[in-house]
């Protein structure tokens, strides 16, 4: 019969049971004991593996540590680790000539200019309320008291997760500043300078046309639109359209590495279209990551340089004509003078000598005779002053010989009165030049040959003449005299500076070396043909 679940009897249970004396002593079993000591092995296993773990990833963060602090203090930069309020708590190594132990512990903010503090805080206050970066350079002095600037990038950093600090890495970029500082200076010069030239400067592309880039107030002069409408312009559009060619082909000259700077006058127009003249001169720039070079240019208005110049070839052209004139006129003086006065003269010398020889036959006319022969004396006289001053008048050899063999003429009469010895030497293929030409040749010689008696003393002195085919004649004349220092001329000493203005006016020029005691020697060109300007003014 089953009983009811009450009258069962019951087994013992000891988390119910009584702790009083009357309860039955609960028993273990030797399977409950292997099973305690199975737990603890296992738990003493996973204790040592745990413990093996933590000491791998101590070690491992050891090392870390250690490899980040000797990464941090053989770095450039400085790293600076700081709390919320900015008090310094690591800094990787020295600064500016402070220990690492001098500024650990103080703040940060200190250590800056005064006038850089506030930024500073400013941006440690955003980095901790965002835990965003923010960056800023700012100024601090060194143990010397030099001002040294740096580069500050601020972020914050957390633990326990919250923000705890600031890190901050720090920059020197002292001698950036400096340099960029210099730039600035150097770049504000040549603003200065490009903007207040006096000269017109202009930059341009090197393109087809040459557009404009920039230019200076000189140049906005010259060409008002370049005012308000600057890269709308090309300069080859301001260039007479006759000389954009030269243009070109000097641009084209500086682009091939033919020449490094050209130079050319030429005619401009301004934004009117009125037409002037002026100075270009050009080379190329090469601006760092550019492709192409620009070209920069310098414009001189010459106008009235040029109109001058006209003004001035246009007096010597006058001057040449009138001293062409003259010659001219000294040349008949020359031939009145040796055809009339001087026949005369010749005459009366011979009546004269005839009543001399005839009163010489009469003993009783001694007096007479004495009268006579000083007459004859005093008319031989005046025939050789008029033949002196018709040879200054014009040189009669001139019209008889070619310049050579004039010039030969008077180098021997030059031989028979001072007793110097010329030595001649000439290359000339032609026989005969323009009389103004082979006058002024005569008398350069003769004004230096008659120098070379009067003042240098020489024994002697050699004389030069060779054509250039086409061209030019060139002069020399050099002696071994006593020498002299040229600018020591006194200026009322018309000799050689007459013959520096005779090779002027005929479009050559003549140079004259001395030295004391070493001779003197004079070299001139005379072009064969007189250059005129071949270039209309046009107002």
């Amino acid at each position: 019969m089953n009983h009811p679940p009450h009258d069962r009897p019951s087994r013992p249970n000891p988390l119910y049971q009584s702790t009083s004396d009357t309860a039955p002593e609960v028993q273990s079993t030797p399977s409950s004991a292997f099973d305690s000591t199975a737990e603890v092995t296992k738990l003493r296993q996973m204790l040592a593996m745990e413990t093996a773990r933590r000491e791998r990833a101590e070690a491992a963060c050891a090392d870390s540590d250690s490899r980040w602090r000797l990464l941090a203090s053989q770095a450039f930069d400085h790293f600076v680790i700081a709390d919320c309020d900015g008090k310094i708590l690591y800094l990787n190594r020295a600064s500016n000539g402070f220990s690492v132990e001098d500024v650990v512990g103080t703040y940060i903010f200190d250590w800056l200019e005064p006038t850089d503090r506030g930024g500073l805080r400013d941006a440690v206050r955003e980095v901790i309320e965002t835990e965003g970066q923010q960056s800023i350079r700012v100024k601090a002095r060194g143990a010397n008291g030099e001002t040294m600037w740096y580069q500050t990038r601020a972020a914050a950093y957390r633990e326990r997760g919250r923000v705890a600090g600031v890190t901050f890495h720090v920059t020197d970029v002292t001698s950036y500043v400096q340099t960029e500082r210099a730039l600035r200076r150097a770049e504000a010069h040549f603003r200065g300078i490009f903007e207040n030239a006096a000269l017109g400067i202009v930059v341009c592309e090197v393109d087809e046309g040459y557009r404009i880039v920039n230019c200076n107030v000189a140049m906005q002069r010259m060409f008002p639109c370049l005012e308000s409408e600057l890269g709308q312009h090309s300069l080859s559009k301001f260039v007479h359209f006759e000389d954009t060619g030269l243009l070109t082909e000097r641009v084209n000259r500086l682009l091939s590495g033919e020449r490094k700077r050209a130079q050319r006058e030429m005619r401009f127009v301004n934004c009117q279209g009125t037409m002037f003249w002026g100075r270009w001169s050009a080379s190329l720039i090469q601006e760092e990551h550019e492709d192409s070079p620009l070209l920069i240019s310098m414009v001189e208005d010459i106008t009235n340089l040029k109109l001058t110049q006209h003004q001035l070839e246009g007096d010597e052209n006058l001057l040449r004509k009138l001293l062409d004139v003259q010659d001219r006129e000294r040349k008949l003086l020359a031939y009145e003078l040796h055809d009339g006065l001087i026949q005369y003269v010749a005459g009366a010398q011979m009546a004269v000598q005839t009543a001399e020889a005839d009163v010489t036959q009469h003993a009783g006319l001694p007096r007479a005779a004495e009268a006579l022969r000083r007459a004859m004396t005093s008319l031989g006289k005046g025939m050789n002053e008029g033949r002196r001053l018709i040879g200054e008048l014009r040189p009669m050899s001139l019209e008889e010989m070619d310049i050579v063999s004039a010039i030969d003429f008077l180098i021997q009469e030059e031989e028979s009165q001072s007793g110097c010895e010329f030595q001649f030497e000439h290359n000339v293929s032609s026989h005969r030049f323009d009389a103004l030409l082979e006058n002024t040749l005569f008398r350069i010689v003769q004004e230096s040959l008659t120098n070379i008696r009067r003042h240098s003393g020489a024994k002697s002195a050699n004389v030069g003449l060779t054509e250039l085919p086409g061209e030019r004649l060139i002069l020399s004349i050099e002696d071994g005299g006593s020498g002299f220092h040229v600018a020591d001329v006194p200026a009322d000493r018309f000799g050689l500076e007459g013959i520096r203005e005779r090779a002027r006016l005929l479009g050559g020029h003549a140079r004259i070396d001395s030295t004391p005691g070493h001779g003197t020697r004079i070299i001139v060109s005379l072009p064969l043909e007189s250059k005129n300007a071949n270039w209309e003014w046009t107002p």
